[in-house]
């Protein structure tokens, strides 16, 4: 039996009054004061989104910034391989077979599950 897709899961927790109250002040929404959001607010909008068709399955600094506003270090070296390296071709190549249009809130179990493409562990760098 397959679960219902993360947004019946979640929704539970997103309904409080604290839930919204979070996500006002992660946002930097509806503050007495102008309060800054949380950098990784911008994480999935940074630079325009790497939705886009010009940068989609290709790891961009845009994207190693974005990685940032969520507080992840990236080492130099594996930047380098993601931006210049085997390793981003390698890594390309695995995006390329997610499907990309489906929502992350709309996602069945099955499309993240192990053996599903969204699954497969990314090759990793030799020199990190």
């Amino acid at each position: 039996m397959s679960q219902p897709p993360l947004i019946h899961r979640l929704s539970r927790h997103i309904t409080s009054d604290q839930a919204v109250s979070n996500l006002r002040r992660y946002f930097g929404t509806g503050q007495l004061r102008e309060a800054a959001p949380f950098t990784g607010s911008r994480f999935e909008h940074l630079a325009g989104g790497g939705g886009r068709q010009a940068v989609a399955n290709v790891v961009t600094a845009d994207d190693l910034i974005a990685v940032q506003t969520l507080s992840v270090r990236i080492p130099a070296q594996a930047a380098l391989d993601l931006l210049e390296g085997d390793l981003g071709v390698r890594l390309s190549k695995l995006l390329s077979s997610v499907p990309f249009d489906i929502d992350m809130a709309e996602a069945e179990a099955a499309d993240l599950a192990e053996g599903s493409p969204a699954h497969t562990e990314p090759p990793h760098a030799e020199a990190c």
